[in-house]
C-alpha cells in the first residue's frame, strides 16, 4: 500500500488529536491519547507516533472505524 503522509489537524470534541491526509480528505486519529482542546502542535507531535493513529474517515470529528494505519507518516515539520 502506498504510504500516506498526514499532518496534524486539531483536536477533536472527544479531545482525540486528529490528523488529515496531505493529499486527500481522509482523517486519521489517536483514541488512546487524548488532549486539551487547543493543545499546541509542537506537543502533540512530542506524543504521538504513527503507530498510534487510526482511521478516523472523511469528516473531522468522525467516529473511528478503529482500522490499523501501517502506512501512515506524520509530517513533522513545517
Amino acid at each position: 500500500m502506498k504510504e500516506v503522509i498526514v499532518d496534524f489537524h486539531g483536536i477533536d470534541s472527544w479531545n482525540r488529536p486528529v490528523f488529515k491526509s496531505v493529499n486527500g480528505n481522509y482523517f486519521y486519529g489517536s483514541t488512546d491519547i487524548l488532549f486539551e482542546y487547543g493543545e499546541s502542535r509542537e506537543k502533540v507531535l512530542q506524543e504521538v507516533v504513527e503507530s498510534n493513529l487510526v482511521y478516523f474517515g472523511t469528516k473531522f470529528d468522525c467516529e473511528p472505524s478503529g482500522s490499523a494505519c501501517p502506512f501512515i507518516k506524520i509530517k513533522r515539520e513545517e
